[in-house]
């Protein structure tokens, strides 16, 4: 029965460590198709007016220079409205810096205090596209720091008019702590494994909310921003409502960066176990999934519990090559999408993030409150948001009250 035990455990092991070995080269496969498409398109058309909005709270490091990339872009035609629901925010003052530098510039810093719904980006983003001169907006959030390419190259991908939703690989940039330094191997390898193979692979639209180019009147067409309102994946729901309606999505060559500087542990553990809870209310199937894109973990318990059990020898050694392939299939995606060798602090990080992050996977099946922009949510099917507030007695209840209109 014990020997039986020992099969049934290095059998899983096994399964789940060199299933997702697999599924790390059919994902880096699928990156380099995206990636290698978006090079080869070139629009056609017209340059039209794009509108980008940037929604902000609080001061992101880096701020000022989050804002003033968007001045250097090699495409002339476009306006910049950031807004904040806070009129005392200090990101509308850093704005207000930022269009005062630039006088000449269509540049417009936007009070938005009413809130449309529990998530208070969309509530933003709304009052953002109705203020809008042109049809196409560009969701641009306040932590991106792009290059003078962005948007043309964005729009080279609506080659065509099915072409509904154009989005990013997202990478971080800035890291000089252990927290940043995870926030940036996570986003270079699940998260674009993750998105791009869900795309390429199970027709799935996977949109990244920090940079998505679209028609707001498309938009409309489709429901406009009342799905997204009281969820915390409004990408997801943008993305899939285009996707549903029969329009393309596309991702851009060029990866868009978020700036990440001075991340403690702790708010890297934050946000992806906010993330994953998301991602488990949104498609359990797809979240389970997700144990092949961590082998890592499971590789090192085949290797320890294969010399403890004196298994054979062939297989211990066939899951000590895995995990460096593993290694060296990260360094390689770093290598692409950040168009550099990683640095070696990097990827002394790499084998520590898949342990850590599996473990906030494991945390994310059974959680499910979140602390997001200073409030207290449950997460209920489809990443529905609802307020939690104390109970007389002291115990946090879900508060089913609307929205403010």
């Amino acid at each position: 029965m014990a020997y039986q035990f020992e099969l049934l455990v290095l059998g899983v092991l096994a399964a789940l460590g060199f299933g997702g070995l697999v599924t790390t080269w059919i994902a880096d496969r699928a990156i380099r198709t995206v990636l290698g498409e978006a090079a080869e398109r070139r629009a056609g058309r017209e340059r039209p007016g794009v509108s980008i909005l940037r929604p902000v709270k609080g001061l992101d490091e880096g701020l000022f220079e989050n804002f003033e990339c968007l001045m250097r872009q090699d495409y002339e035609n476009f306006e910049i409205l950031i807004g904040a629901a806070d009129a005392g925010d200090p990101a509308l003052a850093e704005a207000r810096r930022f269009a005062a530098k630039y006088p000449n510039a269509p540049i417009r810093v936007l009070y938005c205090p009413r809130a449309t719904g529990f998530n208070p980006k969309v509530s933003i983003l709304e009052a953002l596209a109705q203020a809008a001169n042109n049809d196409w907006i560009l969701i641009s959030d306040s932590n991106v720091r792009v290059s003078p390419n962005y948007l043309s190259d964005m729009l080279n991908q609506t080659t065509d008019d099915n072409v509904g939703i154009v989005t990013n690989v997202l990478v971080g940039v800035g890291a000089n702590s252990t927290g940043s330094r995870l926030e940036v191997l996570q986003l270079a390898t699940f998260v674009a494994r993750a998105t791009l193979f869900a795309q390429v692979h199970l027709n799935h639209a996977c949109v990244i909310g920090k940079s998505m180019l679209f028609k707001h009147s498309t938009l409309a067409k489709l429901g406009g921003w009342a799905p997204g309102r009281d969820v915390l994946a409004e990408d997801y729901v943008i993305g899939n409502a285009f996707h549903t309606a029969g329009y393309a999505l596309r991702v851009a060559v060029h990866p868009v960066a978020t700036f990440v500087p001075g991340w403690s542990l702790w708010r890297f553990v934050e946000r992806h176990l906010r993330w994953a809870q998301m991602r488990r209310r949104v498609c359990l199937a797809a979240f389970g999934a997700e144990l092949f894109l961590y082998p890592t973990p499971f590789l090192s318990a085949l290797v320890l519990l294969g010399i403890c059990w004196s298994a054979p020898k062939v297989l211990v050694s066939c899951a000590i090559a895995a995990i460096l392939l593993r290694f060296v299939s990260d360094a390689l995606l770093l290598r692409r999408l950040h168009a550099r060798v990683p640095d070696a602090k990097l990827l002394a990080l790499s084998f520590a993030k898949d342990f850590l992050t599996l473990a906030i996977w494991a945390c994310a099946v059974f959680k499910r409150t979140i602390e997001w922009r200073g409030n207290r949510f449950t997460i209920g099917a489809g990443s529905r948001l609802e307020p939690v507030v104390a109970a007389a007695d002291g115990e946090a209840v879900a508060d089913t009250s609307t929205a403010a209109a």
